[in-house]
C-alpha cells in the first residue's frame, strides 16, 4: 500500500507524503538498503523542509554509509 500511495504522488501536495517517505526509508534501512533509504529520507526532507526527524535520519543513514563528511554539511 505504501508504494502505491507514493507512486501516485502527483503535483498536488499531500500532507502525509513526508511521513510516508520517512516510513519507506525506515523499512529500507531495516533491510540494509541504505542508499535507497537515504533517497527516501531526502525526499521526506524536501517535502517538509526543516523537519528535524527527516534531517536526523538523512544524517544517520549517511553515517551508516561512512559518508561522515557529507552528513556534517
Amino acid at each position: 500500500i505504501l508504494e502505491k500511495v507514493l507512486d501516485q504522488n502527483s503535483e498536488k501536495s499531500f500532507l502525509l507524503f513526508p511521513f510516508l517517505y520517512l516510513i519507506k526509508g525506515e523499512l529500507l534501512e531495516e533491510t540494509g538498503s541504505f542508499v535507497n533509504a537515504e533517497a527516501y529520507y531526502t525526499e521526506a526532507v524536501k517535502q517538509f523542509a526543516g523537519w528535524v526527524k527527516g534531517e536526523y535520519n538523512v544524517g544517520r543513514i549517511q553515517y551508516k554509509q561512512n559518508k561522515i563528511t557529507i552528513s556534517y554539511n
